[in-house]
């Protein structure tokens, strides 16, 4: 048993690394695309909450809705997310 444990805890640590990894490319890649703004904290939220609203990323303090949805349109220009228009927003 103890050993399934093992083999399962070795499993999340290279999942975390890979997302991690994933996280920090995104951030280079803003910061290659856009000098205008450093948004890891905007990164990190997006692969927190892969379904994600402008609304969820205002109500984390990111930015004021108007300067969110342009992230957004910048990172899917930039290949970091693709938008899936959904209700409202």
């Amino acid at each position: 048993m103890l050993e399934g444990f093992k083999t399962s805890a070795m499993r999340a640590q290279v999942m975390i690394r890979r997302i991690r990894q994933a996280i920090d490319a995104a951030v280079e890649t803003t910061k290659q695309g856009s000098a205008r703004h450093n948004q890891r904290e905007g990164i990190e939220l997006l692969y927190s909450r892969p379904v994600t609203r402008i609304k969820h990323l205002t109500e984390a303090g990111i930015a004021q809705r108007h300067t969110v949805s342009r992230y957004l349109q910048e990172y899917e220009r930039l290949g970091i997310l693709t938008s899936v228009p959904v209700g409202r927003e």
